[in-house]
């Protein structure tokens, strides 16, 4: 059955500072959110799961566990917006239970032609609650990673109306002394509130710092989020419950392609989302900077990372277009431990360059290249079960990476109205961390933070700043 949460005191003060890297954590199911900071896109669509969260904090595999959104402007006021969760409770032994929710929205959006950047927006839609195929599909996922399935008892299904109020606002000051941020930097806030028949009330306040480039965008932000009153199930409020509180949030965008992570800072739970928007846009047509190239990658063990490539002018004059400096985020999991119960987890920042055999041309490119960087990587032993062979334990060290790959782009580079271009590279990574560290059961030891290689594959967008 159904309960009712309550919700008590105020985040007073929103503490911003920039930095690189919707349903992320948090987020209202129902409302449209702009997938990075600025306009709002003709179309756009959502993978969220606690596993893209960056291991900035803890992974439960629980509560929304798993989602799906997108949404589709119809004409220049009009938005569908359709979200598809997973939900469970699994922290009661004997008590767990799920239940999936869908939730679909027609709503309108209002530019407010006196106030620069500033939109309202209200819509309304309905929620079905039940067995809606969560199950079967995350069972799959695990079969395909080799984790434990996980059978758990439905909850019965429930139908509520939604309705719900949005607004936001946008200030970007006039930097003329800093070219790259001129008219690049801003403050964004953004509210919104839905409540359901059922007598639910999600509301939650945003606000991000951002640089957004012609076709590019980094951001940090925090998000307070308020839920109260009756859900369609017992699973959803556990899930509304632990959705309550403050976020960080901290997010990169390099044409179509988007991340965002989210940690809860008391908590330390953590969310992703990756995503694809359409007809997209910033608002802003600054003069051309330079060109970066914003990587999402996956490789083996189940590992994803970011990395930006950024091709200053003193660099390409210095080394003929062929160099470009690199920064990389790499977290997840990684081939060739594998110990019964336990999983090695890792997060890795690098500062590198990368050397290309051919220069930046339009058209169709197939392009060898190699690079290096030299960053800190720490790597932690969880549990992933009570008969595991080792205690959690971590260790940090310094790591020296490298790799080579091979790199396909095709169109034209960015140059005037065309702000992207994408491609696809397969690479293979060596780590060497500068110390082993060691885990032990009072029996036995374990090495990790070892050299290692993989391989991986990623999408990339080269983009106008």
């Amino acid at each position: 059955m159904p309960r009712r949460l309550y919700s008590s005191g105020i985040v007073s003060v929103l503490a911003l500072s920039i930095g690189m890297s919707a349903p992320a954590l948090g987020a209202i199911a129902g409302v449209p959110e702009t997938p990075r900071p600025g306009e709002l896109p003709g179309a756009w669509l959502v993978w969220s799961n606690d596993s893209f969260g960056g291991e900035l904090g803890t992974t439960s595999d629980d509560y929304r566990t798993n989602s799906f959104n997108g949404g589709v402007r119809v004409g220049p006021q009009w938005i569908i917006a359709v979200d598809y969760s997973m939900m469970t409770y699994l922290k009661i032994p004997g008590s767990k239970t799920r239940s999936d929710e869908l939730t679909t929205t027609l709503g309108y959006r209002y530019e407010v032609p006196t106030i620069p950047e500033t939109w309202i927006a209200a819509g309304a839609g309905a929620r079905l609650a039940g067995n809606l195929g969560g199950e079967s599909a995350q069972n799959a996922w695990h079969d395909i990673w080799d984790y434990d399935r996980l059978n758990v008892p439905y909850e019965e299904s429930d139908l509520a109306g939604v309705g719900y109020i949005s607004a936001g606002w946008a200030w970007r000051p006039g930097l003329a002394t800093l070219p790259a941020l001129d008219q690049r930097l801003g403050l964004f806030v953004s509210g919104a509130a839905l409540a359901s028949t059922s007598g639910e009330l999600n509301s939650a306040l945003t606000v991000h710092l951002a640089a957004t480039g012609r076709d590019a965008a980094f951001w940090v932000g925090l998000r307070q989020q308020y839920n109260t009153g009756d859900t369609l199930s017992a699973t959803a409020a556990a899930v509304a419950d632990h959705e309550n509180g403050t976020l960080l949030l901290l997010g990169t965008s390099a044409g179509a392609i988007y991340f965002e992570g989210s940690t809860d800072l008391s908590s330390k739970a953590t969310q992703g989302r990756i995503g694809f928007m359409w007809h997209r846009g910033s608002g802003i047509t600054p003069p051309q900077i330079a060109e970066v190239e914003g990587i999402l990658g996956l490789y083996e063990g189940y590992a994803i990372g970011l990395q930006y490539r950024w091709r200053p002018t003193w660099l390409d004059e210095l080394a003929q277009s062929h160099a470009a400096l690199i920064i990389d985020y790499r977290f997840g999991q990684y081939p060739g431990v594998n110990w019964r119960g336990n999983n090695v987890v890792v997060r890795q920042p690098l500062l590198g360059i990368d050397v290309s055999a051919l220069a930046p041309r339009d058209g169709f490119m197939l392009t060898p290249f190699a690079y290096l960087g030299c960053g800190v990587r720490e790597e932690r032993v969880e549990l992933t079960s009570s008969t595991a062979r080792f205690p959690t334990d971590s260790a940090i060290r310094g790591v020296v990476q490298g790799g080579v790959g091979l790199r396909c782009h095709w169109g034209a580079l960015p140059h005037g109205e065309r702000t992207a271009r994408y491609g696809v590279s397969l690479v293979y990574d060596i780590w060497k961390p500068f110390n082993d560290a060691v885990v032990s059961n009072g029996v036995e030891t374990g090495i990790y933070q070892e050299a290692n290689a993989s391989a991986g594959l990623r999408l990339a967008a080269t983009v106008a700043w």
